[in-house]
């Protein structure tokens, strides 16, 4: 695969390198999985000749199954002495005593030879499916690696040092300016120029000039050429240091302000080309896993179909070779003890020891405060909650807890003034390098905290709650209060579970916001005011311009949290379970053990890694300075 090589370090190469090389094994591993159901469809068929021709054709079977256990080159040595490679060799060394053929047992071969086709030719489309969706992910993530992120970054540290640069230019000249300013001084050259000029008007006032004379004579004196040329030089040495000193403010400004919206923009390229950057390395790590998947899924598949072909030939031969009852019943035994899990588990056991490694995460870096760990302002709540194993994000509960600790119920104007900017930029930095040690102390006042929790709530890619202002309105004009609850009730109960929690930690703060309103002047209305962009994403205006449309909804919220919030949450529990035992009398289960692994479509992943086949549960430890009591495992 093609890759700039120069952009990226050796250890980058490495890792990329090692994306190939898990896409070629498994590529391998399915490769050997279909030659090995090929070897033994062969052996079938030699078989059927076999039987045609009687004994020569047996003795031809027995050199052709040697030749190709010979020529056949396994992906690794642990393939070699498999339960499955043992169970047909077996099988294989028994038609040595066939002697005796059967049109039943013909007509048998040729319709289970029939079936390992289809099961090979299925096998080899999904081989091919797998070799050419795992390879389109990793050639997606590494090109935007080594090429795409490279040219953003580039782009978003030239803009910004080229806004130090310009920067640093206009401060020089600013110091260089000031002594021109003074209508009291003049530079040396400048004061040269004067002179010569004022000397230079004295003459030509004193002087009278004959027009005649002038034409009569067809020349002029050295001495008057040389005091028109330096005349003519003074002239332009003025206008060139004017020039030179004269520097327009406006255009500095433009420059400025032009160079810092593109400073914005690439540093929002930037930001979005390492969230696409992320996207496509989970991809690429949930293809591989899922090309697990499907690895097992052949290994059983493949598993299953000679046993049931086996079963099925054997069960013939005991009916129609007397002479070979005991011959077939040993085989028989050695057929039904084959175990598909035991060569699959032997597989994955081996493959854990190559110690395939996921890519690591690419950290977006400000240009300002360095590296971050992760991109909190701007995410999906829902991603960040199934990411971090709770449904109130971390941010949301420290700010809620400090701002109350710290006295911020009782502030006049909390949420409604905002904090200073440079103190709002530095704390959201701070929870974006790592959430986890960020300390709300004495450091940040509670304005901040409260700007911050304000401009996390608004950035989120999905409102908090996503009621549109004409449903606001609807709900608004209800009278029945009874009626109303219940609406705003089942609305709740439809959000997700991080979306409904962290919606009720926050209504439950603006709650204790509210009562204390007569020292904190944050009135229901204001509250309204300040906090509908943030949970609903718009701005709750009336017909006419500047006019606000009070509804209802933040309001009911406020004044019903304490049992609407619980109402919704068994609502919710009743909706699931409902839905459960609608599902249950319409699942039909397949026979085969391996029917549900065989059924998954290829887009779909599960959540447990293949690989291991432990089920484990991830225990999240509750933060000391923030503790969470939402922390339930999503499902």
């Amino acid at each position: 695969m093609h890759r700039a090589t120069k952009s990226i370090s050796p250890g980058q190469e490495d890792e990329l390198s090692n994306i190939d090389t898990q896409l070629d094994h498994v590529n391998k591993a399915l490769k050997w999985s279909i030659l090995d159901l090929e070897k033994f469809t062969h052996s079938l068929k030699a078989r059927l000749i076999a039987e045609e021709a009687y004994v020569s054709a047996l003795q031809k079977i027995i050199r052709h199954t040697e030749i190709q256990t010979n020529n056949t080159t396994n992906t690794d040595n642990y393939f070699e002495d498999t339960n499955f490679s043992q169970t047909t060799q077996h099988y294989e060394t028994s038609i040595e005593k066939t002697i005796e053929s059967r049109r039943e047992l013909i007509s048998c071969l040729k319709s289970q030879i029939e079936i390992l086709l289809k099961v090979k030719d299925s096998h080899e489309q999904r081989r091919k499916k797998v070799k050419a969706v795992l390879g389109e992910k990793n050639m997606n993530y590494i090109l935007f690696r080594t090429r795409d992120i490279i040219k953003l970054q580039k782009n978003y540290f030239n803009k910004c040092t080229e806004y130090a640069s310009l920067q640093q230019q206009i401060l020089i000249s600013s110091h260089e300016d000031n002594p021109t300013n003074d209508p009291h001084y003049l530079s040396p050259m400048m004061a040269r120029i004067s002179s010569d000029e004022a000397r230079k008007s004295s003459d030509s006032n004193s002087k009278e000039f004959d027009t005649h004379s002038l034409q009569d004579n067809n020349s002029i004196s050295p001495s008057n050429y040389k005091k028109s040329s330096m005349a003519g030089f003074i002239t332009t040495m003025r206008s060139q240091l004017a020039n030179a000193a004269a520097v327009d403010p406006s255009k500095q400004a433009a420059r400025l302000a032009k160079l810092k919206k593109e400073i914005n923009d690439s540093d929002n390229e930037y930001r979005q080309g390492i969230r696409i950057l992320e996207f496509l390395r989970k991809k690429q790590a949930e293809t591989a896993i899922h090309a697990m998947r499907h690895v097992e899924a052949i290994l059983i598949g493949k598993s299953d179909a000679v046993k049931a072909v086996m079963v099925s030939i054997c069960k013939q031969e005991e009916d129609t070779l007397l002479n070979e009852v005991d011959m077939i019943r040993h085989s028989l035994d050695t057929i039904y003890n084959m175990d598909s899990k035991r060569d699959t588990d032997q597989f994955l056991i081996e493959y854990e020891k190559l110690g395939y490694s996921k890519p690591k995460p690419v950290y977006y870096e400000n240009y300002y405060y360095g590296r971050c760990k992760e991109i909190l302002f701007g995410s999906n709540l829902n991603d960040y909650c199934m990411e971090h194993n709770r449904t109130v994000p971390l941010l949301v509960t420290k700010c809620i807890q400090e701002l109350e600790s710290l006295g911020g119920l009782e502030k006049e104007g909390i949420y409604r003034i905002s904090g200073r900017q440079s103190n709002v930029d530095a704390l959201k930095s701070e929870f974006e390098k790592d959430e986890q040690l960020v300390v709300l102390d004495s450091k940040y006042d509670v304005f901040t905290i409260a700007s911050v929790l304000k401009i996390y709530l608004r950035e989120l890619k999905q409102p908090l709650f996503n009621l549109t202002m004409q449903e606001r309105i609807d709900y608004s004009n209800i009278t029945d209060e009874v009626k109303r609850k219940t609406l705003l009730q089942t609305r709740i109960s439809e959000l997700s579970k991080p979306q409904r929690d962290t919606l009720e930690a926050v209504i439950t703060h603006l709650a204790k916001v509210k009562d204390h309103s007569h020292i904190n002047k944050m009135t229901i209305k204001n509250l309204s005011v300040i906090f509908t962009p943030a949970l609903f994403h718009d701005h709750n205006q009336a017909e006419n311009v500047g006019e606000w449309y009070s509804d209802k909804v933040l309001e009911d919220l406020i004044y019903l949290h304490q049992d609407i919030f619980i109402n919704a949450e068994n609502q919710n529990r009743i909706l699931q379970e409902q839905r459960k035992l609608q599902q249950q009398p319409g699942s039909n289960m397949m026979d085969s053990p391996s029917a549900s692994v065989l059924s998954l479509p290829f887009s779909a992943v599960g959540m447990n890694s293949v690989v291991s086949r432990q089920a484990s549960v991830r225990t999240v430890k509750k933060s000391s300075s923030a503790p969470n009591h939402h922390t339930n495992l999503i499902n």
